[in-house]
């Protein structure tokens, strides 16, 4: 039989080297964050922008406000590119520009390959024919390319850092040196953005065909049932950034409704509530004459009610002129979606109310409204929840960040700053609860027949200016119920995310972990802070110095957390005093290092007794608790061998 030469404890030390999931995810989110602290400022431009908009269509200032919003909103995929690749790539220089060329040039390659038919409606890509430029395009940097958003930033930005990760270092032959290293990464990287925008090109009408067959389901499903599906799914959408994909067909195409067509049973419904509140005598004839009227042309229409001399035309011209009016005045024939048409509708004057498409069985703005009850009251709710998860002495430390993603979220309805603190680190508790209960708020919203619009989101702002301004000019918004649906779904949220978060130990801030667990996403962060494990020539532990030498330098301006100050450093040598409480921490790194490369060497110099040790080895993986492994590392070079 063999003889064992690795113990427990160097398999489950040398495991605590690898990157832990829940360091990932941790530095994910806090990549988000460089995007989500633009947010509020850009997002105000746009709320402000709109809101000129409305009242004064295609004044400079609104273009001005408008353009520096889109800024963000309408780049988001390359902010989120630039994030990741500034967190996982330890804010490098050359790593940040080569995104942005990245980017760029997958962009500039989509928008080649899309070809826009001589309706300027339609576009064909590669082998896919008459796709719809409102659902799967958008304009960014000019140029009319995927609406792939955050998703799409987010693997342009992954595919960087493996880029960059892996060819950095790449040396040529002599007399090339001057494109090695760094520079050949920029080198190369267009091809690997020109390879990822015809993959672009080729799956994404797929996902997008798939989701707009779904949609057009959900459109036509019973009131109710349609809203509670699509905020349950459009909220399942926020951690992988394809929300656009989702919503754009039903916000903004005919899919969400459309009134086209609709110009003579919309006049009828006027007149006939006109007649409810006696302000006219309008008969059932009469209302059977104007719901079946054919009116395909409103000018040519009016010209006519201004030339009859008898008749139903002639005896309601005055009020038929002020429909008429009203609704060339805001183009409101013309809108489609769900958005774009609640939007008008609510912003028309001279006669049209949200209610008279809700007569005829338009429900606009029901896949809109529901958001109102979720950023105004369900996530500052949740955002409250969080912060008070955090231990005492830290919170100040956090208040800043908290208010202002609350405020971002209850004024401008950006839900992302809160959303993006869960989603990740509490991936069920956002599944299976948190979206959930948003379709539920769809269902109670759209049950309520509430009608209230947005004209960027669904934040306090746009519930003012498109929900309760509007009551008041006679459309029935029921916004006054907004704020009931918002406080139930808040309270029962709030409870369960209270003892949800207290019985799986969640922190917004922390990783959220036993202490072995927690030990050993520790360690595993301070691998990678010195470059991973292959960057390491050699490591000595001295007391309280730790002495080591790295293949390649490193950025040592964040050492104090884990070190008192730099004792010494020389190229790439460093000697590090250490912290008395991150003592256990650091010793732990250094024992796991020191296992790694026992393991190694064992491995390359008899393989068949490497095999046999870890075959026990995960054989008794399992029952390694915290405090045998507690036991086994402190009699670690006694210990017996398996």
């Amino acid at each position: 039989m063999n003889k064992s030469l690795l113990s427990i404890a160097d398999f489950e030390l040398s495991a605590y080297t690898k990157n832990s999931s829940k360091t990932f995810f941790k530095k994910l989110s806090q990549s988000f964050g460089f995007v989500i602290v633009l947010m509020p400022i850009f997002g105000l431009f746009l709320v402000v922008a709109n809101i000129i908009d409305l009242n004064q269509t295609g004044t400079m200032v609104a273009k001005y406000f408008k353009d520096i919003g889109n800024l963000l909103f309408s780049n988001i995929g390359m902010w989120f590119a630039l994030a990741i690749v500034i967190g996982f790539a330890n804010n490098k220089g050359v790593a940040i520009y080569g995104t942005i060329i990245f980017y760029l040039i997958f962009t500039i390659t989509n928008s080649a390959l899309i070809q826009v038919d001589i309706t300027t409606t339609k576009f064909n890509i590669l082998f896919w024919k008459d796709l719809q430029l409102a659902i799967f395009t958008t304009k960014a940097f000019g140029f009319t390319t995927f609406n792939s958003g955050v998703f799409g930033g987010l693997v342009c930005g992954t595919i960087m850092i493996l880029v960059y990760n892996h060819l950095k270092n790449t040396k040529l032959p002599r007399g090339l040196e001057f494109f090695g290293g760094e520079r050949f990464v920029l080198i190369i990287i267009p091809l690997f953005a020109v390879a990822l925008a015809i993959c672009f090109a080729i799956v994404w009408p797929l996902l997008g065909k798939g989701l707009l067959a779904i949609g057009e389901v959900v459109a036509k499903s019973p009131q109710g049932l349609d809203a509670f599906i699509f905020r349950m799914v459009q909220r399942m959408f926020i951690p992988f950034g394809t929300g656009m994909l989702w919503q754009a067909p039903i916000w903004y195409t005919n899919i969400g409704g459309s009134i086209v067509g609709l110009e003579g049973p919309l006049l009828a419904t006027y007149l006939q509530r006109l007649a409810y509140n006696g302000e006219i005598d309008f008969s059932q004839a009469a209302y059977n004459y104007f719901y079946n009227l054919n009116i395909s042309n409103l000018d040519s229409f009016l010209e006519s009610v201004n030339k009859a001399t008898e008749g139903y035309l002639f005896e309601y011209a005055t009020k038929i002129t002020s429909w008429v009016e009203g609704a060339k005045v805001s183009d409101v024939f013309n809108a489609v979606g769900d958005q774009f048409l609640a939007l008008k509708v609510l912003n028309t004057s001279g006669g049209l109310l949200i209610q008279d498409l809700w007569t005829l069985n338009i429900r606009a703005s029901r896949f809109v409204a529901p958001g109102f009850s979720n950023s105004i009251f369900v996530l500052p709710t949740m955002a409250t929840i969080m912060y008070f998860r955090i231990p005492k002495a830290e919170r100040k430390n956090h208040l800043g960040m908290f208010i202002n993603a609350t405020l971002t979220t209850m004024l401008l309805g950006v839900t992302e700053p809160i959303e993006l603190l869960f989603c990740y680190t509490a991936p069920v508790f956002f599944f299976l609860i948190y979206s959930p209960l948003n379709g539920l708020i769809g269902l109670f919203t759209s049950i309520f027949e509430i009608k209230a619009g947005t004209a960027f989101s669904t934040g306090l702002i746009d519930f003012t200016f498109s929900g309760i301004i509007p009551w008041f000019t006679g459309n029935d918004t029921r916004f006054y119920l907004v704020p009931i649906i918002g406080v139930v779904a808040a309270g029962l949220l709030g409870v369960i995310a209270y003892f949800w978060f207290r019985k799986i130990n969640f922190s917004p801030i922390k990783l959220n972990l036993n202490n072995q667990a927690q030990l050993k996403a520790n360690i595993s962060e301070m691998t990678e802070w010195f470059g991973k494990y292959k960057n390491i020539s050699s490591i000595k532990l001295n007391h309280e110095l730790l002495e080591v030498e790295l293949k390649k330098p490193i950025n040592i301006n964040d050492f104090n957390k884990w070190f008192d100050n730099i004792e010494s450093q020389k190229n790439n040598q460093y000697c590090f005093k250490i912290k008395a409480d991150q003592k256990i921490i650091v010793e732990t790194f250094f024992e796991s290092i020191m296992s790694k490369k026992k393991i190694l060497e064992v491995k390359q110099n008899d393989l068949k007794i490497y095999k046999a040790d870890k075959k026990i080895y995960l054989k008794h993986k399992h029952q390694i608790s915290l405090a045998n492994f507690k036991k086994i590392f402190k009699i670690r070079n006694d210990a017996k061998k398996m």
